[in-house]
């Protein structure tokens, strides 16, 4: 089957590929192990421990450590007695990883020790600390590095007397974190995949309801959501630093044309900013004094055409330019066969619609539960046309849905055979293509990526129901 590739038709895409829009990260891919940890939520994630001790747990307000995240625990316990978090139903660890734990802690005439520990079917790890009882909130750090590896655990603190003390702004994070702030695994599966773009807040937050100035600064004093997972847009831009790639920041639908525009120029002093202005000096404040790559500024689809062509203009003498985002619609189907169908639509429409990244269970490109992230079929399609996106876009037609690009004398053809017959794949183009250099596969039998050796200059067989990535070389 032939596939003619066209030189005089060339597009330029962007230098780093092209705009992929963009790759989601839903729940779970923050590194915060502790669920409810700033008690925003009430209770929920906490219960007395041991089971049926004489414990009590009460959410207050009065005096609390900060004011954007008022509630804080009342813990009332005997000795050997307090308070567990099921984290999310349980949580993993790994012997000698280490997991830095913090929490904030105020007692009034508690004198006493306390302890803060892992749970498994017995407690395995923990330390042991004494409470300055002064009436004032102080913060206290420690470093646990668990003896044995054990799944399902739950943070434990109890007090060693009894007593009640006031809690609040707990964190435990694996010292492994990516960026102190995501899971390495699951993070390490994004910078693989190389998006061009990542776009933030995640799936699951409109930017009405996460919005970004109150997501900088101190964990603790940042609102709900954002105080659960400790991640806000600062840490959503160095993740796409981190990734390579560009950020999409996405802001909330303003009432007005001028509160839009300002809420897009402060975001981009905050990326861009010297450190004398007001949003460029916060940056440098949490630790970032260069400026990151902000060239892209999201808004919801939903915008009315006139005020999306009104902020465009205006950002455009800014050097950004304005992109319309929509909503996340999860794939049809988990088979092989759909993404295949998936892919050879995305060729045909010239670019993959938008679906989760991360997903407990189906969905995502990558699924993931509190122990593993397995990257699916669909995502090893997604990073190989990532990948080799290349500088630019040729036209192509032919027999087979196809799409190709080129950089610095390579031509990459990414091609999919919907048959249930195998196809010779014959490559024509109306410039000097050079030799197949590289065949790389994907079938319903081994859907992960394999190389095949080049058995003709031009042409490739293809498997029946299969992905193929040729690489030419001039």
């Amino acid at each position: 089957m032939k596939i003619s590739i066209h030189h005089d038709k060339l597009s330029a895409l962007l230098p780093t590929g092209p705009l992929v829009d963009a790759e989601t990260l839903a729940g779970g891919f923050s590194a915060e192990l502790l669920e409810n940890r700033s008690f925003e939520r009430g209770k929920t994630g906490w219960e007395g421990y041991p089971a049926g001790a004489d414990v009590s747990l009460a959410v207050k307000t009065d005096r609390p450590l900060f004011s954007e995240t008022p509630r804080y625990l009342a813990l009332t316990a005997g000795e050997g007695t307090g308070a567990v978090n099921r984290a999310f139903g349980g949580f993993s660890v790994k012997r000698k990883e280490e997991l830095r734990l913090s929490l904030w802690l105020r007692s009034y005439d508690y004198k006493g020790k306390v302890l803060c520990g892992i749970k498994g079917e017995e407690l395995f790890t923990f330390k042991k600390f004494k409470v300055r009882a002064d009436g004032r909130w102080h913060r206290y750090a420690f470093r646990l590095k668990p003896k044995e590896d054990a799944a399902g655990v739950s943070f434990v603190f109890v007090l060693l007397s009894s007593g009640m003390v006031h809690l609040d702004c707990l964190s435990m994070v694996s010292a492994n974190a990516v960026l102190g702030a995501f899971r390495r695994d699951m993070a390490s599966l994004l910078k693989e995949l190389s998006p061009a773009a990542i776009r933030f807040p995640d799936e699951g937050k409109s930017a009405r309801a996460y919005p970004w100035k109150e997501s900088l600064g101190e964990p603790g004093r940042r609102p709900s959501p954002v105080a659960e997972s400790g991640v806000g847009f600062y840490e959503y831009f160095r993740l796409a630093e981190y990734a390579a790639a560009l950020p999409l920041p996405v802001l909330a639908a303003r009432e007005s044309e001028e509160e839009l525009v300002q809420d897009a120029l402060d975001i981009k002093e905050f990326a861009a900013g010297e450190r004398d202005t007001v949003w460029g000096g916060l940056r440098a404040e949490l630790g970032h004094p260069a400026p990151f790559n902000l060239r892209y500024i999201g808004v919801p689809a939903s915008l009315p055409a006139d005020k999306f062509r009104a902020v465009e203009k205006t950002l455009s003498a800014e050097g950004l330019s304005l992109v319309p985002v929509e909503g996340d619609a999860a794939p049809q189907g988990e088979g092989f066969s759909d993404v295949l169908e998936e892919t050879a639509r995305a060729f045909e429409e010239g670019s993959f619609r938008p679906v989760p990244l991360f997903s407990e269970g189906k969905g995502g490109l990558v699924h993931f539960d509190a122990d593993t992230a397995v990257p699916t079929a669909r995502y090893h399609v997604r990073k190989l046309c990532n990948q080799y996106a290349g500088d630019f876009a040729l036209m192509a037609d032919g027999e087979l849905p196809v799409s190709v690009s080129e950089r610095d004398g390579f031509t990459y053809v990414k091609t999919v055979n919907l048959s249930d017959e195998e196809v010779t794949a014959e490559a024509e183009a109306d410039f000097p293509l050079g030799e197949l250099n590289r065949i790389i596969l994907m079938t319903e039998d081994a859907p992960v990526p394999y190389d095949v050796a080049p058995a003709a200059p031009t042409s490739a067989k293809l498997p029946p129901r299969s992905f193929a990535l040729l690489i030419f070389r001039k």
